[in-house]
């Protein structure tokens, strides 16, 4: 894989117009954030590896990771659409695909939607109670907690259940798992436009800017594994464990 990185003189970043550089570095942060909860994602719903105490582990990943993005792509798709960044976006060339992929953005942001649900009720609030009265076919092997030695290793699956039960009428499903998987999926769908999005938005500024002929450096990344072999693991020796509860 290459990598390539490029960087700028601190005079010619300093030289723009303080909205336009504030754009560029907001774009930027969104970007970042979005690329990473995007790959963190992937990785917990395409691995289907190990015992079921870490397939219940997953899952409580993947639900956590699920709000967290849903609501961070609702806030940085409300920050583009006003104030100050909204006028700067709005006076660039901005190239056809990412004019579209803005529009389908718009669609399935709107109020109602899975992601505008999910960021208005479960996005960044705890729920003020929880019950098993949305898991009336529970089975006994699901209202458990994991423990090990250490506290950082505490996993609660009833509580992940009761939480995602919490949801189920976003996903539109009376089956809990056909609710989360439609949730799961329609976030990565609208997670891949919005960084697109992102991008295109990203290299108009650069263009608008005129911040050409930056430093490039190429890194050669020989050892980058494929994504698929990447895992996600909850049970595991933290640093420091004395060597008894290891």
């Amino acid at each position: 894989m290459k990598i390539t990185k490029y960087t700028y003189s601190p005079e010619r970043l300093a030289a723009l117009p303080p909205q336009q550089l504030s754009a560029l570095l907001l774009v930027g942060h969104f970007l970042t954030e979005a690329n990473w909860l995007q790959k963190l994602l992937w990785m917990g719903t395409q691995d289907t590896t190990g015992h079921k105490a870490e397939r219940d582990a997953r899952l409580a990943f993947n639900l956590m990771v699920t709000r967290l993005f849903a609501a961070k792509i609702h806030e940085g798709w409300n920050r583009l659409r006003t104030g100050a960044l909204s006028q700067t976006i709005s006076n660039l060339p901005l190239a056809r695909s990412t004019g579209l992929n803005g529009d389908q953005l718009a669609r399935r942001l709107a109020a109602g939607s899975i992601l505008h649900n999910i960021r208005k009720s479960h996005a960044f609030h705890y729920p003020t109670a929880l019950s098993l009265e949305g898991l009336p076919n529970i089975h006994q092997s699901d209202l458990a907690f994991y423990l090990t030695p250490h506290s950082g290793d505490t996993l609660s699956v009833m509580s992940t259940l009761s939480a995602a039960a919490a949801m189920n009428e976003i996903g539109g499903d009376s089956v809990l798992e056909v609710s989360i998987d439609r949730i799961l999926n329609e976030v990565l769908s609208v997670s891949r436009l919005y960084s697109d999005y992102l991008h295109g938005v990203m290299i108009a500024l650069t263009d608008a800017a005129a911040l050409d002929d930056p430093d490039e450096e190429t890194i050669e990344d020989s050892g980058a594994p494929r994504f698929e072999d990447l895992k996600i693991q909850y049970f595991a020796v933290l640093p420091g464990t004395p060597p008894e509860y290891q």
